[in-house]
């Protein structure tokens, strides 16, 4: 929404600048009508928006839980486990009180309320 609130920002000063040009210079006339159909063209692109926050914090977990928590090797699969028993174990991971290779250090790169979002995300998916 930000993104949105920038660009229509951006296209308001531009287009008071351009106005003011305008009425001196013939060829902006055509580069203000072609940003106008650009801007047209692009907002309901910008409106729509793209994937949720837990899609996107689990992503960073497919390079070693594989697809969907669907890990192809010797990684324990996320998917079919509770947003519960993933929750957990993340913040155990986080504290601490869980050795792992290399789950501790990236459990403490996430918030108590971005474990909870991986967690209900790898949930969702083990009960569709």
């Amino acid at each position: 929404m930000l993104i949105l609130h920038f660009y229509l920002y951006t296209l308001v000063v531009f287009l008071v600048e351009v106005r003011s040009i305008l009425k001196y210079e013939e060829k902006m006339k055509k580069l203000f009508y072609s940003m106008i159909f650009i801007s047209i063209w692009l907002l309901p692109n910008l409106a729509i928006g793209g994937p949720d926050r837990a899609t996107l914090l689990s992503m960073s977990c497919a390079a070693c839980h594989g697809t969907d928590g669907k890990s192809p090797g010797a990684m324990p699969s996320l998917y079919g486990k509770s947003s519960k028993y993933i929750e957990d174990t993340m913040l155990r991971f986080r504290k601490g009180e869980r050795k792992g290779t290399v789950m501790n250090r990236i459990a403490k790169g996430y918030s108590e309320a971005d474990i909870k979002l991986i967690a209900s995300y790898f949930g969702k998916l083990a009960n569709k």
